[in-house]
């Protein structure tokens, strides 16, 4: 969110803010396909070509941001540098998060069937990708989860990450950030969720 701020005080880097910004969100999308290999490698070609689907949308509007970041021939700013995420106290803040899903998304299954999960996804999906991923991830390792499910959950959990890092930008950021924040996540979060609508459970590899 350092990236949002600074547009605050420079508006006219606010195309580069939002493709920073989009980038990274990419990079937790690639993240997480990573951690589900880990995890369940067998199952990994149903969850891989649905969200890669998404990482490719997300590709293409990094793409059409940077020409237009190109195009403009605006003074060129500097960034902030981001900040360390290799903290103590936020793997401390991770492993207790972790624990706290695996055990909400365990009660939910348990108590209110698979689709009250989308609740506990959105949920937890604003703060975290990575917990709720790995908890889905050990259900359907368990076989407590279809993968064909699962995946949907993953990628739900990563649209409300990035709705809530959107709307932040926009709190913190320019009006002009605003602009750009909301075509580039709006296209990208309502390509994601026709894909968890649309997508047939036999298209995988």
């Amino acid at each position: 969110m350092s990236y949002a701020r600074k547009t605050a005080d420079t508006a006219s880097i606010s195309k580069l803010a939002v493709f920073v910004i989009t980038t990274a969100s990419a990079v937790s999308f690639v993240r997480v396909l990573f951690e589900v290999g880990v995890i369940i490698p067998n199952e990994l070609p149903i969850i891989a070509v649905p969200i890669g689907a998404v990482i490719l949308i997300m590709t293409l509007t990094c793409v059409a941001l940077f020409y237009l970041i190109n195009k403009e021939s605006s003074k060129k700013e500097a960034m902030p540098e981001p900040d360390n995420p290799a903290q103590f106290k936020s793997a401390l803040i991770f492993g207790l998060l972790y624990g706290f899903i695996l055990l909400a998304v365990a009660f939910t299954k348990e108590t209110f069937g698979n689709n009250a999960l989308y609740i506990v996804s959105i949920i937890s999906g604003l703060t975290d990708v990575d917990a709720i991923t790995l908890s889905l991830s050990q259900l359907i390792k368990e076989g407590s989860l279809k993968a064909t499910f699962g995946w949907r959950l993953i990628l739900l959990a990563g649209l409300s990450n990035m709705v809530f890092k959107g709307v932040m930008a926009i709190v913190l950021g320019a009006k002009e950030l605003a602009k750009w924040i909301v075509i580039s996540f709006g296209i990208i979060v309502t390509a994601g969720l026709l894909i968890m609508w649309l997508w047939p459970e036999s298209w995988y590899f």
